[in-house]
């Protein structure tokens, strides 16, 4: 059974149909809303899932700052520099969570984020 389900995956990520579906009809959804859920599921992802150092993890906890979405809205307001002002949190830790961001691709070379759209959704 197993390996049934591992080769529905595979043909579901090679032609894009979600075969687990509990409805009859299979509705092919724009790319706008796709990206929005992609969107809505990344931003919703707790800080532990993004692999960061220990102590920014611990200091962004710690703040209140718990998903992604919680650190954009952050920086969205009132920018990167906001996150050097909390409290054991110092430029290295802020840099080593930029650099992370951008090597997951979620911040761009300016600290430019294609997710802060989706903030209030």
């Amino acid at each position: 059974m197993t390996h049934l389900k591992a080769t529905l995956r595979l043909y579901e990520m090679n032609f894009g149909r979600n075969l687990f579906r509990r409805n009859d009809s299979i509705q092919e959804e724009s790319p706008a809303i796709q990206e929005k859920e992609n969107a809505i599921h990344v931003l919703n992802t707790p800080i532990s899932g993004f692999e960061f150092d220990a102590r920014p993890s611990r200091v962004l906890g710690e703040n209140g700052i718990r998903t992604l979405r919680d650190l954009l809205k952050l920086t969205y307001k009132y920018g990167w520099n906001r996150i050097n002002k909390l409290p054991h949190l110092g430029p290295t830790s802020v840099n080593r969570v930029i650099n992370r961001l951008q090597q997951l691709n979620i911040l761009d070379d300016e600290k430019g984020c294609y997710l802060y759209k989706y903030l209030d959704e």
